[in-house]
Protein backbone atom coordinates (compact mmCIF):
# COMPACT_ATOMS: atom_id res chain seq x y z
CA UNK A 1 0.00 0.00 0.00
CA UNK A 2 1.73 3.01 1.13
CA UNK A 3 5.50 3.85 2.32
CA UNK A 4 7.79 6.06 4.19
CA UNK A 5 10.90 6.62 3.03
CA UNK A 6 13.32 5.57 6.10
CA UNK A 7 14.68 9.20 6.60
CA UNK A 8 12.97 10.71 9.60
CA UNK A 9 12.76 14.76 10.45
CA UNK A 10 16.33 16.33 10.07
CA UNK A 11 17.50 13.49 7.75
CA UNK A 12 17.67 10.98 11.00
CA UNK A 13 17.36 7.15 9.66
CA UNK A 14 14.59 5.19 11.45
CA UNK A 15 15.47 2.52 13.45
CA UNK A 16 13.15 -0.77 13.82
CA UNK A 17 11.72 -0.86 17.44
CA UNK A 18 11.78 -4.63 17.15
CA UNK A 19 15.72 -4.88 16.28
CA UNK A 20 17.18 -1.99 16.74
CA UNK A 21 18.49 -2.13 12.73
CA UNK A 22 18.22 0.90 10.61
CA UNK A 23 14.92 0.20 8.33
CA UNK A 24 14.35 1.24 4.56
CA UNK A 25 10.99 2.43 4.56
CA UNK A 26 7.64 1.96 6.62
CA UNK A 27 5.32 0.15 4.09
CA UNK A 28 1.66 0.11 5.13
CA UNK A 29 -0.65 -2.70 4.30
CA UNK A 30 -4.81 -3.46 4.42
CA UNK A 31 -6.24 -6.14 5.38
CA UNK A 32 -10.05 -5.57 5.57
CA UNK A 33 -10.58 -2.02 7.04
CA UNK A 34 -7.54 -1.61 8.73
CA UNK A 35 -4.38 -0.30 7.92
CA UNK A 36 -0.93 -1.76 9.85
CA UNK A 37 2.50 -0.87 9.52
CA UNK A 38 5.66 -3.33 8.14
CA UNK A 39 9.05 -2.06 8.59
CA UNK A 40 11.21 -2.93 5.79
CA UNK A 41 14.32 -4.11 6.19
CA UNK A 42 17.46 -5.06 4.05
CA UNK A 43 20.44 -7.41 4.95
CA UNK A 44 22.83 -7.99 1.60
CA UNK A 45 20.61 -9.01 -1.12
CA UNK A 46 17.84 -10.25 1.06
CA UNK A 47 14.80 -7.91 2.18
CA UNK A 48 12.59 -8.83 5.40
CA UNK A 49 9.99 -7.47 7.45
CA UNK A 50 8.80 -6.24 10.90
CA UNK A 51 5.50 -6.02 11.97
CA UNK A 52 5.38 -3.00 14.13
CA UNK A 53 1.79 -2.96 14.45
CA UNK A 54 -1.59 -0.96 13.48
CA UNK A 55 -1.15 2.22 12.13
CA UNK A 56 -3.05 3.78 14.78
CA UNK A 57 -4.28 2.49 17.59
CA UNK A 58 -5.11 -1.46 18.62
CA UNK A 59 -9.10 -0.30 19.19
CA UNK A 60 -10.72 -3.55 19.76
CA UNK A 61 -7.93 -4.88 22.45
CA UNK A 62 -8.13 -1.25 23.82
CA UNK A 63 -11.75 -1.78 24.86
CA UNK A 64 -10.73 -4.43 27.27
CA UNK A 65 -8.47 -2.27 29.12
CA UNK A 66 -11.45 0.84 29.09
CA UNK A 67 -11.34 0.75 32.95
CA UNK A 68 -7.25 1.45 33.13
CA UNK A 69 -8.01 4.61 30.87
CA UNK A 70 -5.49 2.72 28.37
CA UNK A 71 -5.39 2.98 24.63
CA UNK A 72 -2.92 0.53 23.38
CA UNK A 73 0.02 1.73 20.49
CA UNK A 74 1.65 -0.16 18.27
CA UNK A 75 5.47 0.35 17.74
CA UNK A 76 5.18 2.62 15.33
CA UNK A 77 4.65 5.27 17.94
CA UNK A 78 8.66 4.18 19.02
CA UNK A 79 9.45 4.71 15.54
CA UNK A 80 7.81 8.13 15.56
CA UNK A 81 10.43 8.93 18.71
CA UNK A 82 7.37 8.88 21.01
CA UNK A 83 7.42 7.31 24.08
CA UNK A 84 4.14 4.99 24.42
CA UNK A 85 5.44 3.93 27.81
CA UNK A 86 4.85 7.68 29.11
CA UNK A 87 1.99 7.42 27.57
CA UNK A 88 0.48 4.33 29.48
CA UNK A 89 2.12 5.41 33.10
CA UNK A 90 -0.10 9.10 32.81
CA UNK A 91 -3.27 7.13 31.52
CA UNK A 92 -2.64 4.65 34.57
CA UNK A 93 -2.28 7.38 36.71
CA UNK A 94 -5.16 9.21 35.63
CA UNK A 95 -6.84 5.97 35.84
CA UNK A 96 -6.01 5.48 39.51
CA UNK A 97 -6.66 8.75 40.75
CA UNK A 98 -10.41 8.34 39.08
CA UNK A 99 -10.71 5.07 41.39
CA UNK A 100 -9.48 6.12 44.46
CA UNK A 101 -11.60 9.43 44.36
CA UNK A 102 -14.95 7.47 42.96
CA UNK A 103 -14.28 4.81 45.69
CA UNK A 104 -14.04 2.08 43.84
CA UNK A 105 -10.59 1.06 44.95
CA UNK A 106 -10.75 -2.37 46.80
CA UNK A 107 -7.79 -1.91 49.51
CA UNK A 108 -6.39 -5.16 48.43
CA UNK A 109 -5.83 -3.33 45.09
CA UNK A 110 -4.59 -0.50 46.58
CA UNK A 111 -1.64 -2.01 48.49
CA UNK A 112 -0.22 -3.84 45.04
CA UNK A 113 -0.83 -0.16 43.13
CA UNK A 114 1.09 1.25 45.99
CA UNK A 115 3.72 -0.94 45.48
CA UNK A 116 4.39 -0.90 41.91
CA UNK A 117 4.70 2.75 42.42
CA UNK A 118 7.26 2.75 44.62
CA UNK A 119 9.02 0.32 42.43
CA UNK A 120 8.27 3.20 39.75
CA UNK A 121 9.15 5.86 41.58
CA UNK A 122 12.70 4.30 42.39
CA UNK A 123 13.38 4.49 38.68
CA UNK A 124 12.71 8.24 38.82
CA UNK A 125 16.06 9.62 39.81
CA UNK A 126 18.34 6.69 37.50
CA UNK A 127 16.22 7.48 34.58
CA UNK A 128 17.17 11.68 35.05
CA UNK A 129 20.86 10.68 35.36
CA UNK A 130 20.60 8.14 32.11
CA UNK A 131 18.77 11.72 30.39
CA UNK A 132 21.72 13.49 31.45
CA UNK A 133 24.67 11.10 30.62
CA UNK A 134 23.15 11.12 26.82
CA UNK A 135 24.06 15.10 26.41
CA UNK A 136 22.50 17.30 24.33
CA UNK A 137 21.92 14.84 21.20
CA UNK A 138 19.48 13.21 22.91
CA UNK A 139 15.59 13.10 22.00
CA UNK A 140 13.33 14.41 24.25
CA UNK A 141 9.84 12.65 24.87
Amino acid sequence: MGSEEGNGEGGGTLICPRCGKPLLRIEYKRRGSRLYAYGLHKDGNKYYYHYLGPAKNYEYVSRLHEDLNLSLKGLMEEVEGLARAKDYLDSLAQAIEEQLEGGRLPPRKARALAASIRRLCGLAERLEQHAEGQGAGAATA
